[in-house]
């Protein structure tokens, strides 16, 4: 987790006012806020690392706040990796102003896609949680499932595939499955 302001390349990285590291990235990552100008990092295994925020910068941050959560690949190497997010927390005090499962489609009042490629993110629900992945180049191809492997009963999925880095996704709804307890897919060029 990272904390962003510096905006001058002379007192390290620009953007950055800290940052925490853990043993995992696996857990909670916390930021906690006091005083206006003290912020505490904390990486899953309880790792923290305290910073401050000189106060006539963080008077510039006054009034409402905006959140961002998600991933930045630092590196070309990381592009079309994977990150999930399973819950989001915002309190103010023992108060939770934001408590986000993701159990539901986003609700477009409270979050806006902020994305490179709007096709590298996908909301999963607990009733969706089914990948296909095949890796690019690969264009043309169509996605068939079948609920076993008879010749005859192999049909067009209705699920769209996405390029993400330098593979192929799809996320298979509990809608789309092929069958109840088996399913199989192909990728065939008409």
């Amino acid at each position: 987790g990272n904390g962003y302001f510096n905006t001058d390349p002379k007192n390290g990285f620009v953007g950055q006012l800290g940052s925490v590291h853990g043993a995992s990235i696996l857990g909670t990552w916390s930021f906690t806020f006091s005083q206006d100008t003290k912020i505490a990092l904390t990486a899953p295994d309880g790792t923290v690392t305290s910073i401050e925020m000189p106060a006539e910068d963080a008077a510039l941050f006054a009034g409402d706040i905006t959140v961002y959560y998600g991933i930045m690949p630092a590196q070309n190497a990381n592009i079309g990796m994977t990150a999930i997010l399973s819950g989001v927390k915002v309190t103010q005090g023992a108060a939770a102003l934001v408590d986000e499962n993701f159990a539901v489609a986003l609700d477009s009042g409270l979050w806006k896609l902020q994305a490179e490629s709007a096709a590298s993110v996908a909301v999963v629900t607990d009733a969706d949680p089914f990948w296909v992945y095949w890796t690019s180049p690969a264009s043309g191809f169509t996605l068939q499932t079948n609920p076993g492997l008879e010749a005859a009963n192999w049909v067009d999925s209705t699920a769209k595939a996405s390029l993400v880095g330098t593979q192929w996704r799809v996320l298979v709804t509990g809608d789309e499955l092929p069958g109840p307890d088996a399913g199989y897919f192909r990728l065939v060029k008409p």
